[in-house]
């Protein structure tokens, strides 16, 4: 961190740490999004990657973070060819069982924090302390930005619309839930449809 203190000033500092995590929890969020290959979740995230690599370096010279980063938005552009799905990003609210499994994701790593800091005397000052070796006070400040931007995504899954306007039109096939289903009673639709047909042929052929 002191070599950190030559090069950045102790606010960057600070705020590469807030933006680290909430980095993080973009990159869960979007895991559906990146699932169902919307070309608009390969952009973000790749963006999201790429900022992650920055802010790692930013926050504490963490050169393995940055280097896992910067791997896998090269993985991800090596397969650019398979997120061939356009739709808008909010058109596609999280499913009740992604968050489900973000919400668990960021409470274990929440629970990892405070065990970490376990020896770290809470107080109100700790909100207010920017120094170069706090971590336990970064920890917290982060923490409470993970959860307001978490809180605003289960409210804005509440609000999306359901499932069928959701799909704004798209079929099965481009949402990525296979192939649509065959209507039973079209084949004799069109039977019928031709009988008809003949029967009026054969009446003005006479």
């Amino acid at each position: 961190m002191g070599d950190l203190a030559a090069i950045l000033p102790l606010p960057l500092i600070e705020g590469s740490s807030i933006a680290a995590s909430l980095t993080g929890t973009a990159l869960l969020l979007l895991a559906p999004s990146l699932y169902r290959r919307l070309d608009g979740a390969f952009l973000a995230t790749r963006a999201l990657l790429i900022a992650g690599a920055l802010f790692s370096i930013g926050k504490g010279l963490d050169y393995e973070e940055a280097v896992a980063c910067l791997c896998l938005a090269a993985l991800l552009q090596w397969t650019r060819a398979a997120f061939y799905r356009r739709t808008t990003l909010t058109g596609q609210p999280v499913g009740a069982g992604w968050l489900a499994s973000v919400v668990a994701v960021i409470a274990l790593t929440i629970w990892a924090g405070f065990f970490a800091y376990r020896h770290v005397p809470y107080s109100e000052n700790l909100w207010w302390k920017f120094a170069l070796h706090s971590d336990a006070p970064r920890f917290l400040r982060a923490t409470l930005g993970v959860i307001v931007m978490l809180a605003g995504a289960c409210v804005w899954r509440l609000m999306a619309p359901g499932r069928a306007s959701a799909r704004g039109g798209l079929s099965p096939v481009d949402l990525g839930d296979g192939p649509p289903h065959p209507d039973p009673g079209e084949p004799h639709r069109r039977d019928a449809g031709a009988d008809r047909r003949q029967a009026l042929r054969a009446v003005g052929c006479r």
